[in-house]
């Protein structure tokens, strides 16, 4: 007998909360440093089957009521080149290597 869809569906979504439950004992495990591709491994490593698409550790915390820095900018962007060298931009981020992250900065 074939088990129907919503039987599947159901056997996947308790799978995901013991997922979900062994990601978050591995992410605090590790001091809550660990991102996705250290999860995933230390997973795997004790024989959860998975993929790197089904953990997703959230690192940042966007629901607080802290406030926002305030919009300089107001789209106030010349981009014909007349206000050069007025507005600086920059980011950040981390890029996995085989020897640790490397960080990239631009401005």
């Amino acid at each position: 007998m074939t088990p129907s869809p919503a039987s599947r569906w159901s056997k996947r979504i308790a799978g995901c909360d013991v997922l979900m439950a062994h990601i978050r004992i591995v992410f605090a495990a590790s001091g809550e440093t660990y991102g996705t591709p250290r999860v995933h491994h230390d997973l795997r490593a004790a024989g959860l089957p998975t993929s790197t698409k089904r953990v997703r550790v959230i690192t940042t915390d966007s629901n607080h009521d802290h406030p926002s820095a305030p919009n300089l900018l107001a789209r106030q962007c010349d981009i014909n080149g007349v206000a050069l060298h007025r507005i600086w931009i920059g980011d950040i981020t981390a890029i996995p290597t085989r020897e640790g992250f490397l960080y990239l900065a631009t401005v």
